[in-house]
């Protein structure tokens, strides 16, 4: 039986129950030092609201805390000031442009080239490429209209420094240890985390412009975020506003989707608008690659458009994009209407070590 603090509408599977399993643990211990006398507990207390995408994550660290992807988490009430010590603030999110024409494939190599020998700066710090990083990539996508998109997927590795100096406070719970970060160090986090989706975003707007000049962006921001102080989306996007032009991509290589998101979920906290990212964790079978160019430290492939479909994924059943589109279908006002599904043309991938 699903804990009641857990909601929302996903797909049954075993990778879905085991992440609901670690999430439930994870809740208790977070439960109980908020509070640790008994008093006061419910769901309004701690909870998390899971997306159509909702699995377990990737990360080994979570994974072994108990906290999944595809969800908003909340805790505590307007006394409690701790930060639980595992959220994954780390600027991770997605920018999407539209652009006149696909770029030549020499063109392509030689600008990233030119990134790779002198790294643009965000706030004074060299960007990091992570394009090609575990579900991180750098893709071209076309729609059905002819479209040409531009999509890029990455993080803010190069503030983990900051991260790391912040000091965390152990705790033992009857169901296990949890880490938070207090006083101080909780004030830090809530200040790093808004500074690491900052600049997240202005790394990709960067990278973005320096690919594609002309790149009209529609869509730029973190799905690993701070909503509130008490409240924050692990591998989602959500707004206290309706929110436009989202993509949804289940993994580099595969067909994607653009929708737009009007309708709101009721959450202990209050009403938020939020939309799946699609956790990058489902296979597909490729089309064709036509072409295939290596660099020192990326690779460009163009594939054939004919043909994508979503196969077996890893981990007995990830969500795969029609599970995840017609769940989402649910929530839309006009979902035929608003639902554009784009189709990979080139990708670019890290091959070895740092941009």
């Amino acid at each position: 039986m699903r804990h009641p603090a857990i909601t929302g509408d996903y797909i049954s599977s075993a990778a879905t129950r085991f992440a609901e399993e670690r999430l439930y643990t994870f809740l208790r211990r977070l439960d109980y030092v908020c509070n640790p006398s008994g008093a006061n507990h419910s769901a309004a207390t701690t909870w998390f609201h899971a997306m159509p995408d909702f699995s377990p994550s990737l990360n080994e660290a979570r994974i072994r805390e108990g906290l999944p992807v595809g969800g908003i988490l909340g805790w505590g009430t307007p006394d409690t000031h701790f930060m639980p010590g595992i959220l994954p603030s780390n600027g991770c999110g997605i920018l999407v442009a539209k652009v006149r024409a696909l770029p030549r494939i020499q063109e392509l190599v030689e600008s990233v080239a030119g990134l790779a020998e002198k790294p643009p700066l965000v706030d004074s710090r060299p960007v990091i490429w992570d394009a090609g990083r575990k579900n991180h990539f750098l893709n071209f996508y076309r729609d059905d209209e002819g479209t040409y998109y531009i999509v890029l997927h990455c993080s803010a590795p190069e503030l983990r420094d900051t991260l790391q100096s912040l000091t965390k406070t152990s705790y033992d719970t009857p169901h296990g240890s949890i880490s938070l970060f207090e006083d101080g160090s909780a004030e830090g986090f809530r200040k790093f985390a808004k500074q690491a989706e900052e600049f997240g975003n202005k790394k990709r707007e960067i990278i973005c412009m320096a690919i594609a000049s002309d790149a009209n962006i529609i869509f730029n921001r973190p799905h690993m975020e701070l909503i509130s102080d008490r409240c924050f989306a692990i591998g989602c996007y959500a707004s206290s506003l309706p929110i436009a032009d989202v993509p949804i991509m289940v993994a580099p290589g595969q067909p994607a989707l653009l929708v737009d998101c009007s309708n709101v979920i009721e959450t202990p906290q209050g009403p938020i608008y939020a939309v799946p990212h699609g956790t990058g964790n489902a296979m597909t079978r490729p089309g064709r690659i036509s072409y295939v160019e290596r660099h020192s430290t990326f690779v460009v492939e163009r594939r054939e458009t004919a043909v994508y479909d979503v196969a077996s994924q890893v981990f007995d059943s990830f969500p795969t994009l029609d599970q995840v589109g017609s769940h989402f279908a649910k929530w839309t006002d006009s979902p035929d209407a608003r639902l554009r599904q784009l189709q990979p043309i080139i990708e670019l991938k890290l091959q070895k070590g740092k941009f």
